[in-house]
């Protein structure tokens, strides 16, 4: 008798636990294009790692900006271009920093 009980209080316990985050919602301020280029520089600045398939979130980035701010991005995009050709690190860090002073 004292088992069933037992399991029976488990059962309810583990059931009474489960989903309880159905409905929360949570509320911000969406990252604007010149927010996930930023961030994407810092992380290349850091790294220096040659971007490969990153290379694409950034040319996004940057035409994101580009629908707001046609100078800035049009600013950005050639620092983009050699970004997306180079393999030396130190080179990779020197152009992002110099793209995150254009932000």
């Amino acid at each position: 008798m004292r088992a069933k009980l037992l399991m029976g209080l488990m059962l309810l316990a583990l059931s009474v636990g489960c989903g309880g985050t159905e409905g929360v919602v949570v509320e911000g301020k969406p990252a604007t294009p010149a927010d996930e280029l930023k961030t994407t520089l810092e992380a290349l600045v850091k790294s220096g790692e040659p971007l490969g398939s990153g290379g694409y979130t950034i040319q996004q980035a940057i035409d994101g900006i580009k629908a707001t701010d046609k100078a800035k991005g049009d600013s950005l995009q050639p620092e983009c271009d050699k970004l997306m050709s180079t393999t030396n690190p130190a080179e990779i860090k020197k152009i992002a920093e110099s793209m995150l002073k254009k932000l």
